[in-house]
């Protein structure tokens, strides 16, 4: 009753071809994230009188690692396919990019660059916070164009047309789907919100603001995940679900030891007077 309502559009997801070249939305939403991602953390770094040029690096190899870790995640997730098929493992333009992993393994690189450099690394994690989240945001529109990341079908007045070729099989007769893409894209904005607002707050410790974004994305995940048809599934979970639930429990055990720390220091300190 509600489909004249549905989006039905079928996106182009080339932008244009030149020969063998082909420029894609996918590709131009994540460097469009990454630049105002940049923007947005160089500037809190110069605030905060951090080295921007440090900044700078992190922001190079945190997409470069997250790319790769984001699709080795893919991959080893659809083993299948991409052994049959081991040459569409690089086609990182045709999307398939599992975020988790890219969080996983970018977090990682990251934490190694700051300890080769020799600087605090809370706070250097603290300023790409916010800038990572923001780039996620933007960046999940390239799966509209895509038709990728979308969820199960639906009758909603925002639900989105995808192509039969893109369909799951079990879905072949289904036409209009939930814009899962659009669900997290809505939602990472909100928690880019939040960690702008409490980024400042005095009660705000090094390192929180970094471990809050893992858990507010990781929660959103998992819920979005529910409506998601390309998992993958580990015994009753989907395989996201369970990065999600384990990224939550890590960063809730950091931000309470970081708490629990800290006050044990006061206390002690209070002692000494």
């Amino acid at each position: 009753m509600l489909n004249y309502l549905q989006i039905n559009v079928t996106p182009n997801p080339v932008i244009f071809a030149i020969g063998n070249l082909s420029i894609r939305y996918y590709g131009l939403f994540i460097a469009i994230g990454v630049f105002i991602g940049l923007l947005l953390a160089t500037k809190e770094a110069a605030r905060r009188k951090l080295d921007t040029e440090i900044v700078f690096d992190l922001v190079l190899y945190g997409t470069i690692s997250g790319i790769i870790g984001g699709r080795l995640l893919h991959v080893l997730s659809n083993f299948n396919y991409y052994y049959n098929n081991p040459s569409k493992i690089i086609a990182v333009w045709n999307g398939g990019l599992a975020l988790h992993g890219g969080l996983l393994l970018a977090t990682l690189v990251l934490t190694l660059y700051l300890r080769a450099r020799k600087v605090r690394i809370l706070p250097y994690l603290d300023v790409i916070a916010p800038a990572m989240i923001l780039a996620q945001a933007i960046g999940r529109w390239g799966n509209f164009f895509n038709q990728e990341a979308f969820g199960i079908p639906t009758s909603l007045p925002w639900g989105i047309f995808i192509e039969k070729i893109y369909r799951p099989v079990e879905y072949l007769n289904y036409a209009y789907f939930h814009p899962t893409f659009f669900y997290e894209s809505i939602y990472n904005l909100s928690v880019f919100i939040v960690l702008l607002i409490i980024r400042r707050k005095k009660w705000i410790l090094d390192g929180e603001v970094a471990f809050i974004y893992l858990i507010l994305y990781s929660i959103g995940r998992f819920f979005i995940e529910i409506l998601r048809t390309d998992s993958v599934y580990v015994f009753s979970l989907k395989l996201e679900q369970l990065l999600s639930i384990a990224i939550i429990t890590v960063a809730s055990l950091f931000i309470y030891h970081n708490r629990k720390v800290r006050k044990e220091g006061s206390i002690k300190k209070s002692n000494n007077l």
